[in-house]
């Protein structure tokens, strides 16, 4: 939360990079701290969740942080605690979502949270743990790009209208184009005019259309 509220700040991302939470390896970790590419990428990513956070709110921020790095399936992969684990981190997501209308801004969240960390480490209240036996035969939760070739019986897709329009507004445009020798160029335009919005807008509608043709075949 910290550190996507602070996009810029070196010292918090390290910081949340090398939580548990986010199921990093040794290894990933110590890549990070040797390679400004890979760590540009992460600066990347929690600058559009801090923009996510302020437009769409902490949930939908967190479910984004949580998808984008494949925490659902690195705590399965652990086994029964995994699952426990990923319940719990929703859970929590929708307690955030529920006290950020009485909290102001991110910060005050921040500091809401961190003191019912302490309140809870000094009791032995277990109001807020979910206790959980097991949901594999119930609900199944799943992202739609590991749905790919999956089949169920009933399949619910709660997000398929939330789709958010660019605009020159955003912090940068993302969008693909052909250079003069015709080899397709990925593209980052940082001061977008109406003709990069419609770039990267068209793109995004593809993206998005393809997923919603997974999620409904």
């Amino acid at each position: 939360l910290e550190a996507a509220a602070s996009p810029l700040d070196d010292r918090l991302l390290h910081n949340a990079l090398g939580t548990a939470s986010l199921c990093r390896s040794t290894k990933e970790l110590d890549d990070l701290s040797q390679d400004e590419d890979l760590l540009e990428v992460e600066l990347q990513l929690f600058g559009r969740l801090n923009h996510i956070w302020r437009e769409q709110g902490v949930l939908a921020m967190i479910r984004r942080l949580l998808s984008s790095r494949q925490v659902p399936r690195r705590l399965m992969e652990r086994g029964r605690g995994g699952e426990r684990a990923l319940t719990n981190l929703l859970h929590l997501a929708e307690l955030l979502q529920a006290e950020s209308e009485r909290q102001d801004g991110e910060r005050g969240l921040i500091a809401w949270l961190r003191d019912e960390i302490a309140a809870t480490e000094r009791s032995d209240n277990d109001e807020h743990v979910l206790r959980l036996e097991s949901d594999a035969d119930l609900v199944k939760v799943i992202t739609i790009f590991k749905s790919k070739g999956l089949q169920y019986p009933l399949v619910f897709v709660p997000f398929p209208c939330s789709y958010k329009a660019l605009s020159e507004s955003e912090e940068f445009l993302e969008f693909h184009e052909r250079d003069a020798e015709g080899r397709d160029i990925r593209v980052m335009e940082l001061d977008g005019d109406a003709e990069a919005v419609k770039k990267a807008q068209r793109e995004k509608l593809q993206e998005q259309l393809r997923l919603f043709y997974v999620a409904l075949t």
